[in-house]
């Protein structure tokens, strides 16, 4: 009994610590596929049909008139005239594709032929356009799969050391060895791939750009980064807890308006976080 116990308590060591380790892998795996699912199944946002009644008047009109004019016009007209972004003639952004008005920051796509509010670029692993409704879930689907595969590949590390010092004679452990060596390489990759590409997306979160804007605008001071904290809020919503859960409503905002650094008397409003 004195000699077994020691054994009895190494075994049940190990165990709890692989129960340990298949937990954490399938929690990381539950909120990876959550997201990844949340991000296939919503839409990433349209532009609303009573834009597409204005692109004609407006689009023939110089903005000073658009401006004058939206004075006595519906809210959505004045909104219209109002937008931030616009044509290097001076009149508001228009999809001829969609024959709508373009609200801020939203772009049309060639994949899906519609345009996007807040596009960012469509992503073929989910098959979907990631725009304003759905960055939040493919953001977070992204972190979720670099802790899943950084996880089996930091508890492979082991076996995988293991396997480059022992060798064996027999030919069916060496064929084991290869494949341990070869699974862990490729987990590690995949891992360095995605924390690469995670690390760019919260990038995009945290000064509050897009894919998009970077190329486009890449020496222009970013009107709409309002703070970290908002410009997540703009992204995952307002609820802490569901900025890395998947299980949120979704972001603050409509995508069509958008605060900037000058509506709240900013520049680069970083200081409240």
């Amino acid at each position: 009994q004195a000699v077994a116990s020691p054994l009895v308590q190494e075994g049940g060591g190990r165990a709890l610590l692989g129960a340990l380790a298949q937990t954490v892998l399938a929690t990381a795996c539950i909120f990876l596929l959550t997201a990844y699912l949340r991000c296939v199944i919503t839409h990433p946002g349209g532009i609303p049909d009573e834009f597409h009644r204005f692109w004609e008047e407006m689009d023939s009109q110089p903005t000073s008139d658009c401006e004058s004019a939206a004075e006595e016009a519906p809210a959505t007209n004045l909104l219209l005239a109002r937008s931030n972004e616009r044509k290097r003639n001076g009149n508001p952004r228009f999809c001829r594709k969609c024959r709508k008005f373009k609200p801020d920051r939203s772009h049309h796509d060639s994949v899906t032929n519609r345009c996007v509010l807040k596009m960012d670029h469509f992503c073929p692993w989910v098959n979907n356009t990631v725009g304003f409704f759905n960055q939040g879930f493919f953001v977070q689907f992204l972190l979720w799969a670099t802790v899943a595969a950084g996880w089996v590949a930091a508890t492979m590390l082991p076996a995988f050391l293991n396997a480059l010092s022992n060798k064996s004679a027999k030919k069916s452990l060496d064929e084991l060895r290869m494949q341990i060596v070869l699974d862990w390489l490729l987990c590690a990759v995949f891992t360095v791939a995605l924390l690469a590409f995670s690390a760019f997306h919260m990038n995009l979160v945290l000064t509050n750009r897009t894919t998009i804007e970077i190329y486009e605008k890449r020496h222009y001071l970013h009107q709409y980064n309002v703070g970290r904290k908002r410009n997540i809020e703009q992204v995952c919503g307002e609820r802490r807890l569901f900025w890395l859960l998947p299980f949120g409503s979704g972001p603050r905002g409509d995508g069509v308006v958008y605060p900037t650094n000058a509506t709240h008397g900013e520049e680069l409003a970083d200081a409240d976080v």
